[in-house]
């Protein structure tokens, strides 16, 4: 989660409730679950890049507590780090040298650097890419003709398409699928971000506290979008893409 969004929607305690938030961790405990077997008596590390409040590491620590997995929070932007009852869970500023991890998560973050280069040049010299393989798990904002005053708020420098993220990203990482997500709302979202464009609507994030009930619907209905997801090549307002680091 965002940290700005966070104070947006005035939360103080960090769930997976609202249903944008809840879907998204659906996508990414479904990449988990594909790559890295409950069973496995291998403790593993997971590192959420730009972690933010650190919602979707949380909730990984609390579906996986029975297993010796550690999970790791980065983000630069940290005024005080956050805490953790959980000892396998843990914040940081900064990477120590030669970090060995099994998966890095990157999600909702590079849309938010200048440069995708000097961002993964800087990252990997922090990694150990030699010895395991590690897998990728990507969510960017989709689209230009979606940009709006809810990415000028959020300070994006540019929204994906397919391409684009490839050649962002496809030096450092080996793409092994990508696919569009949200696209039971992408025709109301588009119709919203076109008339905020035109009406130039004040800067600020689209994400709201959203009714109960309300909520409870859309996590039904993109739960049922997300059984199909990896097939739906063509459009959505998130771009997922799932692959594996280079070795350096």
């Amino acid at each position: 989660m965002d940290l700005k969004e966070k104070n947006q929607l005035g939360l103080e305690i960090i769930d997976i409730s609202h249903w944008y938030y809840q879907l998204k961790y659906q996508l990414l405990k479904k990449f988990i679950d594909k790559n890295f077997s409950k069973s496995t008596l291998n403790p593993i590390t997971i590192l959420d890049v730009g972690c933010g409040a650190g919602i979707f590491l949380r909730e990984l620590a609390k579906d996986y507590h029975s297993l010796q997995w550690k999970f790791i929070g980065y983000d630069y932007y940290f005024d005080e780090l956050p805490l953790s009852p959980d000892l396998r869970l843990h914040f940081v500023k900064e990477l120590p040298e030669n970090l060995k991890v099994d998966a890095v998560l990157f999600m909702d973050v590079i849309e938010h650097v200048p440069s995708e280069l000097e961002f993964f040049n800087n990252l990997l010299t922090k990694i150990n890419t030699k010895d395991n393989p590690i897998k990728a798990f990507i969510t960017v904002p989709a689209f230009m003709h979606l940009w709006s005053p809810h990415d000028v708020f959020l300070n994006h420098y540019r929204r994906y398409t397919k391409k684009t993220l490839a050649s962002g990203i496809s030096q450092f990482i080996k793409i092994e699928t990508q696919y569009f997500f949200y696209a039971t709302i992408y025709p109301l979202v588009l119709v919203i971000r076109f008339f905020n464009r035109i009406l130039h609507r004040k800067v600020k994030s689209n994400l709201k506290p959203t009714p109960v009930l309300i909520n409870k619907a859309l996590i039904l209905f993109l739960s049922i979008e997300k059984k199909l997801n990896i097939y739906n090549k063509i459009a959505g307002v998130t771009l997922v893409a799932e692959g594996t680091i280079k070795k350096s």
